[in-house]
């Protein structure tokens, strides 16, 4: 046992401002599926993870589990596009723009 590590029972502590469990590659899969099951992007899962959990990829992990997520690929936003001017009329009433509203 060391400063910044401590074995109780089955599971690894590190000891740093707080204590994170060392999770074993057999249960990480599970973890991350946990982690996002919320389908929270990758900056909030990571900060989720690092409270609690350590493994050595485990930045890596949580990228491709959210780029493959399709739940999470379908929502997030799609880029901007580039807005286009009508061209001008040479007349008045040539063109009317119309904007329609459903109740809510």
């Amino acid at each position: 046992m060391t400063k910044n590590w401590a074995l109780s029972g089955v599971l690894l502590l590190i000891r740093e401002q707080t204590s994170r469990v060392v999770i074993p590659r057999s249960l990480q899969c599970r973890l991350l599926d946990t982690l996002h099951s919320s389908h929270w992007g990758v900056v909030k899962v990571k900060q989720l993870a690092r409270r609690y959990v350590w493994w050595s990829t485990i930045n890596t992990d949580i990228e491709l589990a959210i780029k493959s997520c399709e739940v999470c690929q379908e929502s997030a936003a799609a880029p901007g596009q580039k807005f286009q001017s009508w061209p001008k009329t040479d007349k008045r009433w040539e063109r009317i723009h119309l904007d329609f509203a459903e109740t809510f």
